[in-house]
């Protein structure tokens, strides 16, 4: 853009997050944009309301009402109905009611015997096709040079077996760890329909409870994983 022209952007609460990921990150001036927030009361899967019958399906579409069922996963954990960052809001807000913070992705692989867990992702790491769909999507993602995309060093094989895809969504998940919105692009965007955010919420239930942060999804201004702190259980005074 030339002199000082901004950018218009619509933003709904997990959009909302999206985009103070990124200005966190300082990826763009938030002086360059202009944001209008929308509350927001929920997305509609397109592929669950493909399924409903012709006139179920009418009906959700033309009166916006629909149930729980019907919606991405992502709404059902969601706790920003409202855009966090925003220069105008359009509409009534929506009322946020005091949320307990749960994990049911991690509350699954938690009650998963070893030997389940490890059929579990070696299931997800044979159907991927690693289109980097996950990765391209990602708000949190913002390296200038992916390690995934280089030869020198050579972080990555170009092979699909279980060790490689074990690896690629390995990095990916540490990578975001404690900087994941849990917004649920990763899972929405990927061809194969992999529950990728079965990694996410592990690890964002771990940040939770072992850096006492309440809402782990929310950026701010220090990381949980970005700082230091001499209380750390893991701190050992001179050690290197």
């Amino acid at each position: 853009l030339a002199g000082d022209e901004k950018v218009g952007i619509v933003v709904n609460g997990c959009g909302s997050l999206a985009l103070e990921r990124i200005l966190k990150d300082r990826r763009f001036p938030r002086e360059r944009l202009y944001i209008v927030g929308i509350p927001c009361t929920g997305i509609l899967d397109p592929a669950r309301v493909a399924d409903l019958p012709p006139e179920r399906r009418r009906e959700v579409l033309e009166t916006g009402r629909a149930e729980a069922g019907l919606f991405l996963d992502r709404c059902s954990w969601c706790d920003v109905p409202n855009a966090v960052v925003s220069d105008i809001l359009v509409g009534e807000p929506v009322a946020e009611e005091p949320t307990v913070h749960e994990y049911p992705r991690a509350a699954r692989l938690e009650a998963m015997s070893l030997e389940e867990r490890f059929e579990h992702f070696k299931d997800l790491y044979e159907r991927c096709i690693r289109c980097f769909a996950c990765r391209n999507v990602c708000p949190a993602c913002s390296c200038r040079e992916c390690c995934l995309d280089q030869w020198e060093p050579l972080w990555l094989g170009r092979a699909t077996s279980v060790p490689e895809q074990q690896m690629f969504h390995f990095i990916r998940a540490f990578d975001v760890a404690g900087r994941c919105i849990r917004c649920g692009e990763c899972e929405r965007v990927c061809p194969m329909g992999l529950p990728l955010m079965d990694f996410n919420d592990k690890l964002l239930k771990d940040i939770a409870e072992l850096f006492g942060v309440e809402r782990p999804h929310v950026p701010t201004d220090v990381e949980p994983l970005g700082r230091f702190d001499p209380q750390d259980p893991d701190f050992e005074e001179g050690a290197e």
